[in-house]
């Protein structure tokens, strides 16, 4: 491998003030990218809370044990966004839509109760952060019972209007502050970060310096990421530990039906524990398809992310590649990219709508549904599977493409003299 060694003069002599070098390494173009890619997938993680034991560890090694399978968690979700850039985008407009619904009726009931309550109080719910413990001096034979409850925002507005606790929970803004482990400094220095990475990239195509394919693709992870931000910017982050209330009562068999129909559901693997996964997705309740309208919030979004992922990595349009194979494809994926939620999303109806006219009515629907889900998992399973490859194309591209950049890519801009941190 052939490596370039740039040479710079050092003053002869004392000197006020000597100005960086008007060129960059490539090693500084991945270290610059990494940073963002870090800020944009790891610091941007606003977990549900963890798995919580009764019992506090009493040694070191259960200490170091607990505090591995956290990490470990966050690595996981961490490799989820660089994977799927486009779920935390969807999750947080999923999130901030749901706080938005009941933000009304909990305003209502915290002038009534006389208690603190704000949106980051809702968020707090929905993270699993508020717990219902019930004492079995309540019990009766005709009811059923369990020691805890973990209860998101939908669930706490009903038990509390239907009087299994009797008054919201008096928790101060400040007492949630306490226990948030990101602070308000902390998210504007990752917004200014990714904001000054947006102005130097801009700089660089405004005077048509070349850049690499790497910085292209941190771009649409940092504007996907900024948008996520402002979203998520009322969210508690890595709290650990559930607040608990006394219940008042236990609640009657209608009454759990009612709860648990308005319980988060998930997208992917199901709920195990009495804490709420972060793949959960919040219900939209007002009305009666309310999994399919919370599901739509965040496919919907998830959509939008993919289009500004996949436009993004057009600029790159008429970059140096290669070989002419590689950019053709580099196009390719980059469309595809953009389009494919939508282009399933039309199939699905297309195919709906198809199926809807050639049967009859008269042969019911338990003849229809077998055959239009056929159709649409093997489109759709077509669809993904070419989606997931343009992913990995354009995660492989982005670090070849190192190794053959113009000369001139490697000069600095003005914006690198503005404090940053790469």
């Amino acid at each position: 491998m052939i490596i370039f060694n740039s040479n710079c003069t050092i003053p002869r002599g004392v000197v006020p003030f000597v100005a960086a070098p008007y060129i960059r390494g490539t090693l500084d173009i991945i270290w610059g990218c990494c940073s963002i890619l870090l800020i944009c997938t790891w610091s941007i993680l606003h977990m549900n809370l963890p798995l919580q034991s009764t019992l506090s560890p009493n040694s070191r090694k259960q200490k170091y044990r607990r505090a591995s399978l956290r990490l470990l968690t966050k690595a996981k979700w961490m490799l989820l966004n660089i994977l799927a850039p486009e779920w935390p985008l969807g999750k947080a407009w999923s999130d901030s839509m749901s706080v938005k619904l009941v933000k009304d009726r909990f305003e209502k009931l915290r002038k009534e109760d006389k208690v603190p309550w704000s949106t980051t109080h809702i968020y707090f719910a929905n993270m699993g952060g508020f717990g219902i413990k019930f004492s079995p001096a309540n019990a009766d034979s005709n009811t059923e019972s369990g020691d805890l409850w973990i209860l998101d925002a939908n669930q706490l507005l009903l038990a509390r209007e239907i009087g299994i606790i009797d008054r919201l929970p008096a928790v101060t803004e400040d007492d949630l502050g306490d226990r948030n482990k990101g602070d308000a400094f902390v998210k504007m220095v990752a917004l200014v970060q990714i904001g000054w990475f947006l102005f130097n990239l801009i700089t660089r195509l405004y005077q048509r310096l070349p850049t690499s394919q790497l910085e292209i693709m941190t771009l649409s992870f940092a504007i996907c990421s900024g948008i996520t931000y402002m979203l998520l910017i009322h969210k508690p982050k890595d709290v650990s530990y559930t607040i608990t209330m006394p219940a008042s009562r236990y609640p009657e068999a209608s009454e759990l039906i009612r709860l648990a129909l308005l319980g988060p559901f998930t997208m992917g693997p199901l709920r195990r524990t009495v804490w709420i996964p972060n793949n959960a997705v919040h219900i939209d309740h007002r009305g009666k398809l309310s999994t399919r309208a919370s599901r739509a919030n965040l496919l919907s979004a998830s959509a939008f992310a993919l289009v500004v992922f996949g436009c993004t990595h057009c600029i790159a349009w008429n970059f140096a590649f290669p070989t002419e194979a590689e950019q053709m494809l580099w196009r390719v994926s980059s469309i595809l990219t953009a389009s494919a939620i939508p282009t399933l999303s039309a199939v699905n109806y297309l195919v709906a709508r198809l199926i809807n006219t050639l049967r009859p009515n008269s042969e019911g629907i338990r003849a229809r549904i077998p055959c239009e889900l056929w159709v649409q998992w093997i489109l759709g399973g077509g669809i993904g599977v070419a989606f997931l490859a343009a992913r990995a194309f354009i995660i492989f591209e982005v670090f070849r493409c190192l190794a053959f950049q113009q000369p001139e890519t490697f000069l600095t801009s003005w914006p690198a003299n503005i404090p940053h941190v790469s």
